[in-house]
């Protein structure tokens, strides 16, 4: 394995893990705050959070400047739009079947690598995300028990996700400024946010924006390692490795929440985790006919 992909392998890895305990935390708040007001701080708590490392960085905050104004611009919208799609589909769908979702998103953004970014998708890839898709209906092969409105705000949020990730690779592709990847897209969402506060206040204790503060920081930990694995990794592969996630939810709904899982959910967890190491193959083996050996 070349040393750019052993690294993006890490990087998902740590990205799962952290990704994991933002979500936990989500799930924690979700019925103490609304989608405004957690939306409002946690998205501005990750934009601090970009402006306080940019000003600890060499190159200071102009390291939060972008040089695709309109690109930048238009995936801070699907971002927002993305946003809106979780909060609504978890208000409406049981918690696993959001997830269901979520495991698509890699099937999505590797359609929109290949035709937007053209990036190689060779046989190991389409078998890693058949594989997935597969792992993701083991595990939820419960019975349905949403609203139609509900499923319509996940698949959404599927659809704007992917495409925020291919627009993620795109400008990173372009430009070195990382934190930029991270600042604008969030401090966009806060500032959406903020508008609609004064119609969705209400008052929370210090242990909701302790939380909140937690959550910003998992959250600008989790995204600043997806945004150096995909400097490593072609999308196709880095997408379906993150639904590895999937394991560690699984560990934390049993050990934090007491969700202990079936086994058909067991099975999926680990259908997924192949899936990732097939995507993962495939990009090693297009780096081996690409590159001579010496």
């Amino acid at each position: 394995m070349n040393i750019n992909t052993s690294a993006g392998v890490w990087l998902v890895f740590l990205y799962t893990i952290v990704m994991t305990g933002a979500d936990s935390v989500t799930k924690l708040l979700s019925t103490q705050m609304s989608a405004a007001q957690f939306y409002a701080f946690g998205a501005a708590g990750v934009a601090l959070f970009c402006v306080l490392a940019a000003m600890r960085s060499q190159g200071g905050i102009g390291q939060l400047r972008t040089a695709f104004p309109q690109m930048m611009l238009l995936r801070s919208c699907i971002t927002l739009v993305a946003c809106l799609c979780f909060y609504q589909a978890f208000a409406t769908l049981y918690f696993a079947e959001v997830f269901l979702f979520i495991a698509f998103i890699p099937v999505v953004a590797a359609i929109f690598a290949g035709v937007l970014l053209h990036e190689y998708i060779g046989p190991w890839h389409i078998g890693g995300l058949g594989l997935g898709i597969l792992g993701a209906c083991f595990l939820f092969a419960q019975n349905a028990t949403g609203s139609s409105w509900g499923y319509a705000c996940a698949a959404g949020a599927t659809f704007f996700s992917a495409l925020s990730l291919v627009l993620e690779r795109w400008l990173i592709l372009r430009e070195r400024r990382l934190l930029s990847q991270l600042f604008y897209p969030y401090a966009f969402v806060a500032l959406f946010m903020g508008v609609m506060l004064p119609s969705s206040w209400q008052a929370v204790d210090v242990t909701t924006v302790v939380l909140t503060g937690v959550y910003a920081a998992l959250v600008f930990a989790a995204r600043s390692l997806s945004i150096m694995a995909l400097r490593n990794m072609v999308a196709a592969a880095v997408t379906p490795m993150m639904n590895l996630q999937f394991i560690w939810m699984v560990v934390c709904g049993i050990v934090l929440f007491g969700e202990w899982p079936t086994l058909p959910v067991m099975f999926g967890a680990i259908l997924v985790g192949l899936s990732g190491a097939m995507c993962v193959h495939g990009s090693h083996r297009k780096f081996a006919d690409v590159v001579p050996q010496t």
